[in-house]
């Protein structure tokens, strides 16, 4: 038995194995060209015993969310975490090990702000705003909308205009067809964006939430392999691990 949903789209496995084996076909006058190996018969010998993995019933949604979220802290904004992902169990996994990532930089990153004895204001806006509820906004926008995150790395006001675009704020949101279009969002994200607390306008929490998830750069002396190169990551990134001792 053996469950081929949690390893990868059965669709995907199909395509390998015609295109591992395509120098096998033959020609038939009657049919042209045909494959000798059929990657439907091929995972059915292998697969005696093919399990779907069904999406989340609506009803159990939020408390299996609940259920990968380990700290407390971070299940009352489940709801949240409804409305950015939906109902795929194995994206909402993947995005669960991308908001631990975030979560532990921004700590780590909170502890020495903290610690600076300079600059009180920036220790105001860290101790206010990097909190778990905005960690899982922000989360949702880097996993599920990254065309938003990266415009928002260009260009950090995007994030407040497109905040107050969700929460219709007519004092900011300019009037005109052109401006309107401009601001018009995913529904997901406007869902997301709704929700409180809000992030603050300014620029230099917003760089540092984006200095999350920016590029680590591992030196060169640990990322090295046996062909010499190092690599920069970025979270949710395929890795080659070397074959070591």
């Amino acid at each position: 038995m053996y469950n081929l949903n949690n390893c990868v789209a059965k669709e995907v496995v199909e395509k390998g194995i015609a295109y591992r084996y395509r120098y096998l076909d033959q020609n038939t006058k009657e049919e042209g060209k045909i494959s000798c190996v059929s990657p439907e018969e091929y995972l059915d010998k292998m697969i005696q015993l093919p399990l779907e993995l069904p999406p989340v019933e609506p009803e159990k949604r939020l408390a299996y969310i609940k259920s990968l979220l380990v700290n407390d802290g971070y299940k009352e904004y489940a709801d949240i975490i409804e409305a950015g992902i939906g109902d795929n169990p194995r994206a909402l996994k993947r995005y669960i090990n991308l908001l631990v990532f975030i979560s532990r930089r921004a700590d780590d990153l909170k502890i020495k702000i903290k610690a600076n004895k300079e600059e009180p204001d920036h220790k105001a806006l860290i101790e206010k705003y990097f909190i778990p509820a905005l960690y899982v906004k922000w989360s949702l926008i880097v996993f599920k909308f990254p065309d938003v995150h990266r415009d928002i790395k260009n260009y950090p006001k995007k994030l407040q205009e497109l905040q107050d675009a969700a929460n219709e704020n007519s004092e900011k949101v300019k009037s005109g067809d052109e401006n309107k279009k401009a601001i018009q969002i995913d529904d997901r994200l406007k869902k997301i964006l709704k929700k409180e607390p809000f992030f603050p306008d300014d620029d230099w929490l917003i760089a540092r939430f984006i200095h999350l998830t920016e590029a680590t750069v591992i030196k060169a002396a640990e990322t090295s392999t046996s062909r010499g190169y190092s690599q920069t990551f970025q979270p949710g990134d395929m890795v080659l691990i070397p074959k070591g001792k």
